[in-house]
């Protein structure tokens, strides 16, 4: 949590697969700097949560605890809007939870939404994945990405590889529930009702920018815009050229 003295308003931040809550330090104080509270969840399955690693039986656990943590807001913050946002599958979950519960939040900021993966998934991991599925469906499975994919950031990706919060293992079941959350955000993108943020990725080897593209011309609200950064990679949050991002951020925040 970072909290300045007096919030304009708060935001609700979930990281995306593999990461953990630490991973908004750079936004989370850019934002209080700005006067903005920032509450960032830990995923289940990741960062210091002692469930088995890479894993949870259902996505419904991770909405009641975004749903406990956005009631904590309310309570710290009574008067102040509160914004949610997600950084890759933490925007996908950002996406979904916002758009089924209308009025609980005054903005969406969704950076590099997992809708889609554009992972190139070899042969033997495929395999590998379906055997688990048929017959050890909570087994950790290796992760087919590496950090450079996600930051250029050289100093930074030293410490995220040495960081024993960072997850790099998840289970067939976790993957399914993914993918059945990526088909859900299909079905919800017309009860989107909120003003939305898009911040994607020029350069995102592990979610389709075009398909954030896609999701972001069909939402319904007339206020929505998206922002890409051509030369990016996938994690924004941390990338080189993160301080632009901010910015964009920031000043979307303050015309809400």
């Amino acid at each position: 949590m970072w909290d300045p003295p007096f919030a304009k308003a708060s935001l609700l931040l979930i990281h995306g697969l593999g990461a953990q809550s630490d991973r908004w330090h750079y936004l989370a104080e850019y934002l209080a700097k700005q006067g903005y509270a920032t509450y960032a969840i830990e995923l289940k399955g990741f960062g210091e949560t002692k469930t088995p690693r890479g894993h949870v039986e259902s996505f419904d656990v991770y909405v009641q605890e975004i749903k406990q943590l956005y009631d904590k807001i309310k309570r710290d913050h009574p008067n102040a809007k509160i914004f949610i946002g997600g950084e890759s599958l933490g925007g996908l979950l950002s996406f979904t939870l916002a758009a089924l519960n209308p009025g609980y939040f005054a903005g969406m900021v969704l950076l590099s939404p997992a809708f889609k993966s554009a992972l190139k998934i070899k042969l033997n991991d495929i395999v590998d994945f379906i055997q688990s599925l048929l017959f050890e469906p909570d087994k950790p499975l290796k992760v087919p990405y590496f950090t450079a994919m996600a930051t250029r950031d050289l100093a930074l990706l030293k410490r995220i590889n040495r960081d024993q919060r960072e997850v790099r293992v998840t289970t067939s079941k976790f993957l399914i529930n993914v993918l059945l959350e990526q088909i859900k955000a299909n079905f919800v993108i017309t009860r989107i009702e909120l003003p939305t943020l898009f911040l994607v990725s020029g350069h995102d080897l592990f979610v389709s920018s075009t398909e954030s593209g896609r999701v972001f011309k069909l939402l319904p609200v007339k206020d929505k815009t998206l922002i890409e950064y051509p030369e990016m990679y996938h994690a924004l949050s941390v990338d080189l050229g993160r301080e632009k991002v901010f910015k964009d951020l920031i000043s979307w925040l303050n015309k809400h």
